[in-house]
């Protein structure tokens, strides 16, 4: 068994994978390790050319990626041929991240996220469930524990503009960009007000985190480029219910998790920050969008709007 263990650790290094790890989860034994993101490139705002703006692990589908290496890994292992009963997850409903901790990757942050000692958060997540292998629990030694990870550095709450990372860590879903630009549900008024100009993702907390100082550098991959901003009038012209298919057809955005509803109103948002007299007509469309999230954030578009021009 510890032969195969470190086969499968020199494969998955030949592949680019970070420090597999091993660790049980529900009677059944998995492997999990990650891919490098990098920092991406920063959008900016340009009231000419409004956008929206792609948190860096967005900015190509790094998560297929690491997907097609596992496929590689397994592949490598059995002589081109996957072991039967194996099964590949990647951003799945599993416990990605207790599954990373337990398993000596990484610890979590104050932010919720997986730092790997040395390495830093900019990674995606990913793994292999082998129902017949057995191990033990922890294949690797344990990482530092979080409080000498973190320590005292608040560095990530002073950071978030929403005030969304609690002081004694973790996230409050309630204040969190990064939640909401995902799912279909009411906005705060303060969280409006710090939107800015994203579109999907935030990657505030990740920027000031002085354990991505060093990050790597984020794998090649020619899967789902999008970039680090995506052209506003195309996404509020598009029926909401073809943007993945069509705009966003195999990048991040096109998972099945991702609210199209929750991705219009982040364009909304976003217009109201650039203020581009060239999208007001379809703002003024969306007041009558069958659905009232997209009403609300036109109705909030338009006021920001409104009060622009009050002041020049």
């Amino acid at each position: 068994m510890e032969k195969l263990i470190r086969d499968i650790a020199e494969y998955a290094g030949q592949l680019g994978l970070w420090a597999p790890r091993f660790t049980r989860h529900e009677g059944k034994t998995l492997m999990i390790s990650a891919l490098p993101c990098g920092r991406g490139k920063e959008a900016r705002p340009d009231s000419g050319h409004p956008v929206g703006s792609i948190a860096a692990f967005a900015q190509k589908n790094y998560y297929r990626e690491l997907v097609e290496r596992l496929r590689r890994l397994l592949r490598l292992r059995r002589g081109g041929e996957e072991p039967a009963g194996a099964r590949i997850f990647c951003n799945s409903r599993l416990p990605e991240k207790d599954l990373a901790v337990r398993a000596g990757l990484g610890v979590q942050g104050k932010n919720s996220l997986i730092i790997i000692p040395g390495a830093g958060s900019l990674f995606v997540l990913g793994g292999i469930v082998f129902p017949h292998m057995q191990t033990r629990e922890n294949s690797a030694p344990d990482c530092l524990p979080a409080d000498q990870v973190c320590g005292g550095c608040d560095a990530c709450i002073r950071a978030c503009p929403t005030g969304a990372i609690r002081k004694e860590g973790g996230i409050d879903p309630g204040l969190c960009i990064q939640a909401f630009t995902a799912e279909e549900r009411p906005v705060p008024p303060e969280v409006r007000k710090k939107w800015g100009i994203t579109l999907y993702g935030c990657r505030i907390c990740q920027e000031a985190c002085p354990h991505n100082a060093r990050a790597p550098q984020a794998a090649e991959t020619a899967y789902g480029h999008i970039g680090p901003a995506v052209a506003l009038e195309p996404i509020l012209s598009c029926p909401a219910q073809e943007l993945r298919k069509t705009l966003f057809r195999g990048t991040v955005l096109d998972m099945s998790w991702i609210s199209p509803i929750a991705l219009k109103r982040g364009a909304l948002f976003a217009a109201a920050h650039q203020k581009a007299p060239r999208l007001l007509p379809l703002i003024k469309d969306h007041t009558r969008h069958e659905h009232p999230l997209l009403r609300e954030a036109s109705r909030h578009a338009l006021n920001i709007y409104a009060e622009h021009r009050g002041l020049t």
